[in-house]
């Protein structure tokens, strides 16, 4: 029997979402394969045969299609078409 070791359970979802660099410019598209309070994991939309994006240890995952639901990101582990993050906490001014 497998246990789960994360603080925060992962919810199963299906969301179109998509991975920016810092200055907004768009790394790729992916799917949100499934997320917690803490984190997430992406699947990654690519054409058959396309090599995979480079994605930065740093980016910012678009929510939404406007683009104004947003959260800064830390890569954790990027094998093959999935990617595994951290949510980044931004500092109030």
């Amino acid at each position: 029997m497998t246990f789960e070791k994360r603080k925060n359970p992962r919810r199963p979802l299906e969301q179109g979402v998509a991975i920016l660099r810092p200055d907004g410019s768009l790394v790729c598209e992916c799917v949100l394969s499934d997320i917690s309070n803490d984190g997430a994991r992406l699947k990654l939309s690519r054409k058959p045969g396309a090599p995979s994006p480079e994605i930065a240890p740093k980016f910012i995952l678009s929510l939404s299609k406007r683009g104004n639901l947003f959260r800064n990101c830390e890569l954790i582990w990027h094998e093959n078409d999935e990617v595994g993050l951290r949510f980044v906490a931004t500092k109030a001014s």
